[in-house]
C-alpha cells in the first residue's frame, strides 16, 4: 500500500518558495555592484535563497518517502537525481542543479566563504530552476496518477 502524498505539506512548501523567488526577482534587478556595495542585498539574497533550497529539498524528500521503490538518502545532493530516476522530475533539470543540495549545505555551514559575486550569478541563472520546480510540483499534485502517486 502506498502512502499518499500529503496535500498540505506541498502546498505550504510550494507558496514559501514563491514567495522566496519574489523576493529573489527583486533582487536579481540589482546590478552586481549594488548587490555588492550593500551587505543587506547579499543577506537577504542568501536568507531567500537559502529558504528556497529548503522548499525544494523537503518537497522532493517528501515525495521520495511516498515512492516505496526509492531509498531516501540522507543526502542532499541525491534528492534531485532520485526524482528524475523516478521521473518526476526531468534528467536535465536534476544534472543541471545537481549540486543545490550541497549549496544549501554552503549556505548553512559554509557561509562566510560564498562571494557576493558567486550570489549574483545565482541570482542570474538560476532562477528559472527555482520556478520549474514549483511548476513540476504543482503538475504533481494536481495530476498525481500520471506519476503513480495519491495525494490526501
Amino acid at each position: 500500500m502506498q502512502i499518499p502524498l500529503n496535500h498540505k505539506t506541498i502546498t505550504v512548501r510550494l507558496k514559501d518558495l514563491a514567495e522566496s523567488i519574489n523576493e529573489l526577482e527583486v533582487l536579481a534587478k540589482l546590478s552586481e555592484e549594488d548587490l555588492i556595495k550593500d551587505h543587506h542585498n547579499f543577506a537577504l539574497a542568501s536568507f531567500y535563497l537559502l529558504r528556497s533550497l529548503e522548499d525544494i529539498l523537503s518537497i522532493g524528500a517528501h515525495v521520495l518517502s511516498r515512492l516505496f521503490k526509492v531509498t531516501i538518502s540522507e543526502k542532499y545532493n541525491d534528492i534531485l537525481p532520485e526524482l528524475a530516476r523516478s521521473g518526476i522530475i526531468p534528467q536535465e533539470f536534476a544534472n543541471r542543479n545537481t549540486k543545490l543540495g550541497s549549496y544549501r549545505n554552503r549556505l548553512v555551514h559554509d557561509y562566510l566563504k560564498i562571494t557576493p559575486e558567486e550570489m549574483f550569478n545565482i541570482l542570474q541563472t538560476h532562477l528559472v530552476d527555482l520556478k520549474l520546480f514549483g511548476q513540476i510540483i504543482n503538475d504533481l499534485i494536481n495530476n498525481p496518477s500520471k506519476f503513480n502517486l495519491k495525494i490526501e
